[in-house]
């Protein structure tokens, strides 16, 4: 409770004669004036105990750094991996999308009877051969929306990893990231930024097992048609398989399916989940220096669900 000055004044301004009333009023003078200065100094010793001192500050500071420091890198990475996934899923869909687009309006089961693959097979029987590449380059642009085709020719003869990775052609590897591998088929540049790359062969490559048995084992793909593979976020870095480049395969049903996923491996007769699952993880481990990454794309979608758990 403050002490209202005039209350003072009219302690301290009665007459010291008046002995009736001047020594109580003077006691109850000095227990007021105490209360309003013990007031001051508890307010006063209150402040500087909620204060920090500049030491303290500096201390909290440098502690928040440190943590800082410690988990900025994990939550740049954590996102970075889910801006990957979301990419692949899109690139996914697109590729997928282009090649049923095909089969649909040519009415045809399967891919070798489509105007495309018997271009490549007049052509050469491969996209490696020039003529089959420009024969299968104006029929792919009939089916993906505002692409680009782009010519590799120039990069055919460069072995320099620094000069081929970012191009689209060439990906570090996960396990070892001082080698690069890829090859320098046909590519594109689709509308979004991404780059896809194409191999076609004709006539498709038949499997070791029987069609009956493939089917019996759960399989669709019948023959093996070429191998496409997708730099989801195009020149950005890290250019590397199973983080913004994968592989897939082309099967005979115009599905473009993640390379070592399942049906890839039922056509290569690994029917047990165990071996599949091995067959995956055997190139998408980045801790195993041979790994290079070429089958995260069965990884993330067949075994962890569209996430990238490595």
């Amino acid at each position: 409770n403050l002490i209202k000055n005039h209350e003072i004044a009219t302690v301290v301004s009665l007459p010291r004669n008046d002995m009736r009333c001047y020594e109580p009023c003077k006691a109850k003078c000095n227990n007021l004036i105490h209360r309003v200065i013990t007031s001051k100094r508890e307010r006063s010793n209150l402040i500087k105990k909620c204060a920090f001192t500049l030491a303290e500050v500096l201390i909290t500071l440098g502690i928040i750094g440190v943590v800082a420091a410690m988990t900025l890198p994990v939550l740049i990475q954590k996102y970075n991996k889910m801006v990957w996934v979301n990419q692949l899923k899109t690139g996914y869909t697109i590729v997928n999308e282009g090649f049923q687009r095909m089969m649909a309006e040519e009415q045809v089961y399967d891919i070798e009877d489509t105007e495309l693959y018997r271009a490549v097979g007049i052509n050469g029987g491969n996209t490696d051969k020039v003529a089959a590449e420009t024969a299968a380059k104006s029929i792919i642009e009939k089916y993906f929306k505002d692409i680009t085709f782009i010519s590799r020719a120039d990069l055919v003869k460069e072995k320099n990893c620094s000069k081929l990775v970012g191009t689209g052609v060439k990906f570090w590897n996960l396990g070892n990231k001082s080698k690069c591998s890829g090859n320098y088929n046909m590519q594109f540049l689709l509308s979004n930024g991404m780059y896809m790359n194409l191999y076609l062969e004709y006539p498709c490559s038949s499997s070791s097992v029987s069609n009956e048995q493939i089917i019996k084992n759960g399989g669709h793909m019948l023959k093996y048609c070429g191998a496409l593979w997708l730099d989801v976020n195009g020149k950005k870095e890290p250019n590397q398989w199973g983080r913004d480049g994968y592989l897939f395969s082309i099967a005979d049903t115009g599905k473009i399916v993640p390379y070592r996923g399942k049906e890839q491996n039922i056509w290569n007769n690994i029917i047990t989940e165990e071996d599949m699952k091995t067959n995956i993880l055997d190139k998408c481990n980045p801790t195993i220096s041979s790994s290079d990454g070429k089958s995260c794309a069965a990884r993330i979608i067949e075994l962890d669900n569209w996430k990238m758990n490595y």
